[in-house]
This record gives structure tokens, sequence and C-alpha cells, in this order.
């Protein structure tokens, strides 16, 4: 057979990549008695025998999920992580159509037949049955019916209440990875979720990922998850407690529900009984940390009669629901686990005097156990009767304990097994009870982490102001960029001024962005659009002042780049986001874009981004027959840096909605450029390419040749050819026919 040697660390790897990753069914045989036995197997819909190899692994949750489409309007998702089957319900609009073409695109070869059904009363939703049908059979959930039998919950997934954010704004705002680096990872440096991931638990460091991945439109709930925040900043020792104590000791309450959840496929394995009891004792420690978690939670509430209800509602009421409805089993783990004996030795056992035959056999044992300390004081002049001496080819000489005593031992640890069995079966029934713990701390430990960052921060962070998504407005006082700022060694960041909207003097929704490369436009443009991503997450934002309405989405261009797998140019990838910006945004949307035109002629570029500009955010009603009636109606929040300089002129066409803004720099007296990041009221002359063209290196011969076309340009003074050849095109021009042909041969050779 063809092989290869793994180490431990290797098939751990191996294991998560074909079952997380590739989705692959997989089964593991080793030889025995000259011949292959099968020792494990699972599938993604159910881990079985490779739960303790996959273990808390972060693909878990990160790739885990699978869903199933029918294609019409409906979609399922089941996710084995968190024991979840969303149902999803679709208008066949410009989202819907999106989505399609991705599945599509990446599972062509995963068709598969699902259930014919009857439209009869006992099945109403057809659409739903066959979305989760195909779910279930793809996951194998039924091959092990016993174990998941009402164990999943149906959640209806909605989209309202949260800000659209799509991919390219994901990966142009740099939120899981940075956008330049195809093969980044989650959680490296320079990124949003890098910065604000202060999370001690696994299920919380999950919970960010989606929070920052779908923040909310929902006014109540973001100031509902301000207050909490606001709450654990002004109390800072219960901050520090939870986040330096009670959040470190806390498991991953997720990943101890399937463990539990997997006790019927492997308790007739004693050391398997052995794990899995430790994970009942472990769940019994955090229960008896739960009652820690109310003291300080209490402290917080009664310190903070503004944020009280906050404070009690997202945390202090669900910790206390989880403490009674775990109240049961911390009496049962109380009086049959012998915790003395566990913080004495490090050991679980059960304690002996729940049975008669266990109290006997524990003195027993106590009795030999002392016999064993005297014999070893003897052990130099003999052994005792107990002991006898034995030798094979393995191990050579060796002592054994006598068959009495092994039957003792394994009578006791028989009796033990039996009620181990018995409180693992009794502690998996609290799988819904756990998915709600689970669920609860992890809004613990974000919340806590984005009171964290505010508090340790060396910059200051401020509580935002929202309003009414109609109130049109977006103020933000010295934004500034929440990650670069933060970045080691960094030089002091300038912050900006971010006005627009209905309270702004000139009621100014269009921020028309020119200056210099290198100048700072990029990071403008993105400061603006996390703070307000921040904001509706819950979380305080780097500003001295934040007041802007509700915003359903964000929208962006930045950044070039192609995908050369998929047929797609850097221009054709710029159109394509444009496109979708035009039919996606609405007059609550906040749009960012970055040097559109890029990647084609100069012409061509400048009057796409002048017709995008004109057309897609403003009204034009001179253009409403050739553009469709959304496109006239879209007048959202936009910033628009760009090098086309004569767009600037928009400003005069619309004087109460476009405000030009530059990025200042300098020429110093030795010609040199100094940008100094501050945007300011005005138009840039220039783009000063050349400058920072000179400020890398490049040679002076280089830079002056490039000073010298440039102002050729300028002054319009470029020659199509020399005299000669223009005097062969005019001479080329006034022949026809046979002429005309014999000229140009005679040209050519």
């Amino acid at each position: 057979l063809t092989y290869h040697i793994l180490n431990s660390g290797q098939y751990t790897r191996v294991i998560r990549d074909v079952l997380l990753k590739l989705h692959y069914r997989l089964e593991v045989y080793v030889a025995s008695e000259g011949e292959w036995k099968l020792k494990a197997k699972g599938s993604l819909g159910c881990l079985g025998d490779f739960e303790e190899v996959i273990g808390d692994s972060i693909e878990l949750s990160e790739l885990s999920t699978v869903m199933a489409l029918l294609y019409t309007v409906e979609h399922s998702c089941g996710e084995v992580e968190s024991l979840c089957l969303w149902l999803i319900v679709h208008k066949p609009d410009q989202y819907f159509q999106n989505r399609v073409s991705v599945a599509f695109c990446n599972l062509p070869e995963l068709r598969m037949t699902i259930a014919e059904f009857s439209d009869t009363e006992h099945f109403s939703n057809l659409e739903q049955l066959q979305c989760l049908s195909a779910l279930s059979h793809y996951l194998h959930i039924t091959d092990d019916i016993d174990t998941y039998e009402g164990q999943f919950q149906l959640v209806d997934y909605k989209s309202a209440g949260f800000m659209y954010l799509d991919m390219a704004a994901v990966k142009a705002l740099e939120l899981f990875s940075l956008s330049r680096d195809e093969d980044a990872v989650v959680g490296q440096s320079g990124t949003l979720f890098e910065l604000i991931n202060k999370c001690r638990t696994s299920q919380g460091q999950r919970l960010l990922r989606d929070w920052i991945r779908r923040p909310l439109f929902d006014l109540r709930r973001i100031n509902e998850r301000l207050d909490a925040v606001e709450a654990l900043c002004e109390v800072s020792g219960a901050r520090e407690t939870l986040y330096e104590d009670l959040l470190r000791r806390v498991p991953d309450v997720a990943s101890l529900s399937r463990k539990l959840l997997q006790k019927k496929a492997s308790l007739q394995f004693i050391s398997s009984i052995i794990v899995y009891f430790k994970h009942c004792y472990r769940l019994y420690q955090l229960i008896r940390l739960l009652k820690r978690f109310e003291c300080v939670f209490s402290e917080v509430h009664d310190s903070c009669d503004q944020f009280a209800p906050a404070v009690n509602d997202l945390c202090l009421e669900p910790i206390r629901l989880a403490i009674l409805q775990f109240d049961k089993f911390s009496a049962l783990i109380e009086t049959t686990v012998d915790v003395e004996y566990f913080e004495n030795s490090g050991s679980y056992r059960v304690r002996p005097d729940i049975d008669k035959e266990l109290m006997e056999i524990s003195n027993t044992m106590k009795s030999i156990e002392k016999q064993c300390e005297k014999e070893l004081d003897k052990i130099s002049g003999k052994f005792a009767e107990s002991v006898k001496l034995d030798s094979n080819s393995q191990h050579g000489f060796f002592f054994r304990v006598t068959l009495k005593v092994c039957n003792t031992l394994i009578f006791a640890l028989v009796k033990s097994v039996i009620f181990c069995s018995k409180i693992i079966s009794f502690a998996a029934g609290y799988t819904p009870a756990l998915q709600q713990l689970s669920d609860c701390l992890s809004v613990v430990d974000v919340l806590v982490a984005f009171a964290t960052l505010a508090a340790v921060s060396p910059f200051p962070y401020t509580r935002p102001e929202l309003l009414d998504k109609e109130s049109k407005t977006l103020i933000l006082k010295n934004c500034r960029h929440p990650v670069i700022e933060a970045l080691p060694e960094a030089p002091p960041f300038i912050p900006n001024d971010v006005i627009m909207g209905d309270e702004s003097e000139d009621k100014t929704r269009f921020l028309l962005l020119s200056g210099a490369n290198m100048g700072g436009k990029s990071t403008y443009l993105r400061s603006c659009a996390l703070t307000v991503l921040m904001g509706q997450m819950g979380c305080l934002v780097p500003c001295d002042s934040a007041r802007f309405s509700l915003i359903d989405g964000i929208h962006t261009r930045i950044g070039s780049c192609d995908y050369q797998c998929k047929g797609v140019s850097t221009f054709m990838a710029e159109m394509i986001d444009s496109a979708t910006i035009l039919e996606t945004a609405t007059q609550y949307s906040l749009v960012i874009i970055d040097e559109l035109g890029r990647g084609t002629s100069t012409y061509d570029g400048f009057g796409l981004a002048w017709a995008i500009a004109e057309l897609g955010f403003h009204f034009d009603l001179r253009n409403l027959v050739c553009y469709s009636d959304l496109l006239s109606r879209v007048q959202c929040f936009c910033v628009f840096a760009t090098h086309f300089h004569e767009m600037c002129t928009l400003v005069e066409r619309y004087p109460s909605t476009v405000r030009n803004i530059r990025v200042e720099t300098q020429i110093n007296e030795a010609g040199d450029l100094v940008l100094l990041y501050k945007v300011v009221p005005g138009v840039a002359e220039r783009s000063f390419g050349i400058n920072t063209a000179k400020l890398v290196g490049l040679s002076a011969n280089v830079i002056q040749t490039a000073n010298d076309m440039l102002q050729k340009l300028e002054c319009g003074k470029m020659d199509s050819g020399n005299d000669e050849e223009k005097d062969i095109i005019d001479k080329l021009k006034t022949l026809e026919g046979e002429q005309l042909r014999e000229a140009i041969l005679a040209l050519a050779s």
C-alpha cells in the first residue's frame, strides 16, 4: 500500500480538513491480527468518533455551515456545531440572485435527489421540507437518530434588523483579513477582528465574528448593547474581574454540549465513560462559577441605574435563569461525585457513601492503600503477601497485584461505571439549556471585550449617538482609523471630521475627495465606514463625538484586484462592484468609492465615474427616462475619492448636495512633497503622482522625463508625429482605390 507517515499534529490537521473543509465522510482502519478493522468513522453531520480530535477548532464554527437551496425562494442552513437549522425565505430580488450565482459556481457537483412530497394537509410547507430534507441527507443527521433526535433547533433566519454588508465591503474594510492578501488567515494583525478580539472564550470569538459580519439595524438593540458596554466601562473593578479571572475559566460550552450528546455512541468503553464523566464535572464547575458571575453583574446593575435594564436583560437575568435550570444537576453532582477526593488527588470518582457495596469497597481500598504504604517501608526487607514477582519479555521482572485484590478493584470500577453512566445520561438531557448558557456567556464575553477595548486603548473612544434612519445625519468629529492608530510604532494618527446630512450647514450628502497619492484618502474612507459599523455593532467608536442616523448597508468600491480564475479583469471587477452598488444601495445606505475608473482610458474612466456619481446617487430629472425608477430615488450618503479633478465641478450642478474636500499637502523649500493627512474644504490642484514617485527613490532621469511629458500634456503641445509623417498622412488621404493601395505597398517596402 502507498502510505504517508503522520505525526499526531499532522493527523489531527488531516482529520479536521477532511471533515470540516472538504466535507468528506471519513473512516479509519487499523491492522489487527492480520486484517484491517474499522476503528473510527464520521462525517460533517455526525462527527462520531472524531469528536475528541476535532475538539474546539475554529474551523468547526467557520466551516461547518452547509446551505441547501431550492431554486425558488427557500433556503435552509444547518450547523452541527451549534445544533441549529435555519430556514431562510428571500424575495426573488437582487440579494437572492447573488446567492444563487454563488451556490451554482461553488457547488455544481453536489446535486442530489430529495424526497417528493404531495401537497396535502400534512405537508403544507413543501419548499421548506424539501430544503431540510436535502440538508439532513447531506449531513447524515439521520444516520445517528438516537443521538440527534429532538436536539436541533429550527430558527427562522431573517435579514431584517441587520445591516447589509456584502463580501466586497468585508474585504475592502479588512474586517477579518487584509484585502491585499488572498491567503490571509482569520485574526491576522491589522484587521478589525484582531483589534477587537479580546474575548476569553471560544464561543465569544465566534459570536464576535457574527456581530462584525452582521451589525444591527435596530435602534433599541444597539442602544441596549451600548448601555451594557458603558456600564462595564464605568464599573472598572467588575470588568477587570470578568476579563482577568472569571471568563478565563469558562470552557467552550457548545463543544461540551456536543461531547455530552455523543454519549450513547461511546458508553460501552470504560475509557470513554471516564472522559465524559470529566465533562460532567467541568459543567458542574461552570455552574458554580455562574454564582460569581451573578454577584459581579449584580454589582454592575446596582451601580449604574441608568444602564440597569440593559445589564439585567443581556447579562444578569440569563445567568440567573441558567443557575435555576442547572440546580438539579448541581445537586446530583454534589451528592454523587467525591468533590473532596478530586480536590486532593485530581482524579474523579463516585462518592462511596451513596451505595452500601461501594462503601465497603472504599473501606477495603483504604485499607489496601495503608497496607501499601507500610509495605513500601518494608520493600527492601521482604515483599507483602499481596505482591508477586513476575517477568515477561516486554517488561522483564516486575511486581503484580494478586487476583483477589484485582477482583476488588474491578468490582469497584464496575459499580462506579454504572453510576457514572447514569450521571452522563442525565447531563446529556441538558443540551438545550447548555445552548442557552453558551449564548449568554458569549454575549457577556463580547460585551466585556468591547468595554476592555475602550478602557485599555491609549486613544479616546466614545459612545455614538444613533438616530432614527429618517434623520439622515452623519457627523463624526475627529474620526480615526481604529486599526492603524493601534499598530505598533505607528506615528500619531491625524483625525478628521466627516460631516454630512440634514444637520450639516449645507445639508451635504455627497463628499467629493481629491488630493495627492498617499495623502490618506483611502484611510479617510475606511475610517468613516468602520466607525459606522462599530457603532451599529454596539461598540464604542474612535471619535471625539459621533452622531449619525441608522445606516442600512455599507457598500464599497475600494482597491484594485482581478480574478484570473473567473476571467474578470481589474476594470471588470470595478464595474461589477459599481453595478451591485447601484442595484442594492438605498437612501439610508453609506457608499464608499475610491478612485473609480482605473484600468481603462482616462476619458472612459472619467465618463463612468461622472455618470455613476451623478445618476447613481442624486436626482437628475432630465435622465429619468433612461434610468430605472430605483436609481432615480437613491440619495444615500457617499464619500467619493477621485483623481479626476474635473469631477469637482459637480458642486456647480448640486450646490446643496455636493461638497468638495481635499487632503492637505505642501511642497517644502527643497521641492519635496510633504503629506499632512488633514482633510480640508476645497479642491486639490493636482495629484502629485510624480512627487510621490520621487519619494520612493525613482532615478532623477525618470523623474525629469516624466515632468517634461507632464508639461507638454498640460500645455497641449503633444505632437502626433513629425512633419514628414504628417505630410505622408495628408497625401494618403487624397488617394483612392488602386492609387491608395500602391502607395501603401510602397511605404511598406
